[in-house]
């Protein structure tokens, strides 16, 4: 069941962090003396529905998805994004842009997606295999 209010709110944030996040990036963009690197993320995305307290570990239930989506937006300066796969998960970020501009040699984790409840955050549901 979904509620209307959160819905609507949620929205009401999501046009206004857009709005503020684009003024952002174009000023950076606009204005840097040096090559930039932009990493913008979320940590979770919306609960506009009821999550049980004891879900199943499916990403296509519509609760659990919509929450595990977040936003992970990367912008190189060089363009080159061929290091991003799709299933990229920020456990990542750093290692890959550390690897590719700072010479490192971190390796790469794997991209696991794990859920938890407010009832019982200590217990993980690994969602992806």
């Amino acid at each position: 069941i979904y509620d209307e209010n959160v819905i609507t709110g949620y929205r009401n944030q999501i046009e206004f962090i857009n709005k503020k996040t684009i003024e952002t990036v174009d000023y950076i963009l606009k204005n840097s003396i040096q090559k930039t690197i932009i990493v913008i993320q979320g940590d979770h995305g919306p609960m506009s529905g009821n999550i049980l307290d004891d879900p199943t570990p499916d990403l296509h239930d519509i609760h659990i998805k919509e929450r595990m989506s977040i936003l992970n937006a990367i912008y190189f300066p060089d363009g080159n994004y061929l290091t991003l796969k799709q299933d990229l998960t920020p456990v990542n970020n750093l290692r890959i842009i550390l690897n590719k501009y700072f010479n490192q040699n971190y390796e790469i984790l794997k991209n696991e997606i794990y859920f938890s409840t407010y009832k019982n955050p200590e217990k993980y549901i690994k969602l992806n295999e």
